[in-house]
């Protein structure tokens, strides 16, 4: 998928990717998102088949706290409010604890930039971790979740 973004505003569509062969893909407009959103972070939640976007955007607006979900052939719907309003956060789906886990970013509320690290609960919330935080506070970064056996230290 692609979502979101800016070219010449803030954008709330999406499209969807669909492999043919070879280097041929498809690409369709999907459903928009409820809120234009850029500098925003994107997960797929595997263990609720639901693709997440969180934050980013307008600073005077609710997309920098906000979050949409939406299933596969579904249209968008508003989610749980991510802990502050954020910009240049990640997000990552976490096989073993299998939940989201909502990573660092521009703190727009304490202006400054967090090392934070949420988990999102089943029934919505957010819960910092008190034990776990990034070493240095950052914005703009890429995370990936990669399986356990996959890397010796």
């Amino acid at each position: 998928m692609i979502i979101g973004g800016y070219s010449i505003d803030y954008e709330k569509r999406t499209w969807i990717l669909t492999y043919l062969e070879g280097d041929e893909f498809l690409i369709n407009e999907g459903p928009s998102m409820t809120i234009a959103r850029r500098e925003h972070a994107c997960a797929f939640d595997a263990k609720n088949q639901q693709v997440i976007v969180a934050g980013g955007g307008y600073p005077w607006t609710d997309s920098m706290e906000s979050l949409d979900l939406s299933s596969p052939g579904s249209l968008w719907k508003m989610g749980p409010r991510l802990p502050f309003k954020v910009f240049g956060h990640q997000l990552i789906f976490h096989e073993k604890l299998e939940t989201i886990l909502f990573i660092g970013g521009y703190n727009y509320d304490a202006l400054n930039y967090s090392e934070e690290i949420h988990k999102m609960e089943r029934n919505g919330t957010w819960t910092k971790f008190e034990l776990m935080s990034l070493i240095t506070p950052r914005r703009y970064f890429v995370a990936l979740s990669v399986p356990s056996n996959s890397w010796t230290c």
